[in-house]
């Protein structure tokens, strides 16, 4: 044991400085229980193809002996260590920063143990032979004076036949049963594959949220708790859309360090913002974004998209701080109205006045009749999620904004449903995108086409069970095609690793 946790130290330098990977996760520690059962497996092949050696050639010395053992244990355990080995190497494809450094880990540790097996192991076994004696049961330390290698024609000739499992293994189960009944097993065998693959079809994520503490732990029954007894409230697992202006892309080449490490949690990336999005003081961006948060709400698609109602919990479903500056201008006459093909209904400012204007609102105490009022807020502070501006001069201009839309849906709402709504947003608003481009706004088609659909944590948690499923299959997948090649090469059949391959694949199944 303590020669197969001793590999964990070449492992750890070889993915550290071959596969150069600095993160080493919780999930790689669960790689101590994978090499025991990998090495213990190994150790038993070794020492049983010992055994037999010293039963088969006693005459020969002991390297002799130790040859033969290798040789055939070897191809046994570098065919087994060489599949498993590359069953890892197939997790290096993951998306998963923590399943792609757990295969590349894992695999590193299944090839230190197949080399500490294979050089370190058989010193072991010469160790005991030269310094220890006793039965399989009672082992002690030779005395100085019988130290070396014991006479091992006595021990061939005083070996034990065959055991009363091998027994009725050989006389009882293969005559009895396995041969004359080999064609109904090889029928039911392959109809219990076939239900297999049926139910393995049917794999599903869990529809509930992952749970990080018990049941009747309080931070688990928060959620439950404040939607029953804080009905006035809004609801914590609501999903809220949110359509962004402004971002055109994250480079993720671009980090503190240099390029982005996607193992590290604090490499975001740099924002690449939109250079044309000033433009939105144009009469025409304005009348286009207006029209687009009421159609948020009262297109045709509302229903499908699962818009929200405004009720008394959520009096304003859909937050567009274009509205909200919009009726405040008109209460307060901040700017002036003077396009020729345009309406005061259907934009908010001039073109000249719409940063004086703009600043003049956000700088602005929140309205007693605004339904996000408190004493003392300003609407600074209550856009401030969905609005960055830049001070210049001591005007505010907009650089990037987020326009949100409650639904009627929870966190916990079917994955494949939860796409499927992604996909209807996303649609919906390549529709506006279109109108864009249209006369109706006079083709504005600048900095509409850098939008996109995202949400806080719903759509992310949606396609990551998606991904899950695909990776599930197309990692296992893999494995059994390189498991299929190199049982090739090991038994130079390609009939007989292929139906290895298949039993594999049939256990698999199973699980």
């Amino acid at each position: 044991v303590g020669m197969i946790l001793s590999n964990f130290i070449p492992a750890i330098l070889l993915y550290r400085f071959v596969a150069n990977t600095a993160y080493f996760g919780v999930l790689n520690l669960l790689a101590v229980f994978i090499i025991l059962g990998i090495g213990v497996d190994d150790v038993f092949v070794l020492l049983d193809t010992w055994r037999a050696s010293k039963i088969e050639h006693p005459t020969q010395p002991m390297r002799e002996i130790l040859w033969h053992a290798l040789k055939h244990a070897g191809k046994a355990m570098a065919t087994t260590s060489a599949t498993t080995a590359f069953s890892f190497v197939a997790n290096t494809s993951s998306s998963f920063p923590a399943v792609a450094a757990f295969g590349s880990f894992c695999a590193f540790l299944v090839l230190c143990n197949f080399v500490s097996i294979c050089t370190l192991y058989p010193r072991v076994i010469a160790t005991y032979e030269y310094f220890y004696g006793g039965t399989n049961n009672v082992v002690t330390f030779k005395p100085k004076s019988q130290w070396g290698f014991p006479d091992f024609v006595k021990e061939a000739e005083a070996a034990e036949g065959p055991g009363a499992v091998e027994i009725w293994f050989r006389d009882k189960y293969f005559p009895l049963f396995l041969q004359p009944y080999r064609y109904p097993i090889l029928v039911l065998g392959g109809a219990l594959s076939i239900l297999f693959l049926a139910f393995a079809a049917q794999i599903r994520p869990d529809p509930d949220t992952p749970k990080l503490f018990p049941d009747d732990d309080n931070y688990i029954k928060f959620g439950d708790v404040k939607k029953d007894l804080f009905a006035r409230e809004d609801n914590p697992d609501r999903i809220y859309v949110q359509v962004v202006f402004g971002i055109t892309d994250i480079d993720q080449d671009d980090c503190d360090d240099g390029p982005c490490d996607p193992t590290v949690p604090e490499d975001y990336g740099t924002v690449s913002f939109d250079e044309d999005f000033l433009d939105v003081q144009d009469p025409y961006y304005q009348a286009w974004f207006l029209d687009f948060c009421e159609g948020m709400r009262s297109d045709d698609s509302a229903d499908d998209r699962k818009v929200y109602e405004a009720d008394d919990v959520i009096p304003r479903p859909v937050q567009c701080f274009w509205e909200v500056f919009r009726d405040w201008c008109r209460d307060f006459d901040c700017c002036t109205q003077t396009h020729p093909s345009l309406s005061p209904d259907d934009y908010v400012c001039d073109e000249d006045s719409m940063e004086a204007g703009f600043t003049e609102w956000y700088n602005a105490d929140v309205e007693p009749d605004d339904p996000d009022y408190e004493p003392g807020l300003k609407y600074s502070d209550v856009w401030e999620d969905y609005l960055f501006a830049e001070e210049s001069f001591g005007e505010s201009t907009p650089r990037f904004f987020i326009i949100e839309c409650a639904l009627t849906e929870e966190l916990d709402y079917p994955f494949e449903d939860g796409i499927e709504l992604w996909e209807d947003w996303q649609s919906w608003l390549r529709s506006w995108k279109r109108r864009a481009s249209t006369d109706e706004y006079n083709r504005i088609v600048t900095v509409v086409p850098e939008a996109f659909v995202t949400d806080a944590a719903a759509f992310h948690y949606f396609f990551v069970q998606q991904k899950i499923i695909q990776e599930a299959f197309t990692g296992i997948g893999l494995s059994l095609f390189l498991a299929f090649l190199i049982l090739c090469l090991a038994t130079a059949n390609w009939a007989i690793a292929l139906f290895a391959t298949g039993a594999i694949l049939v256990m698999v199944l199973g699980v």
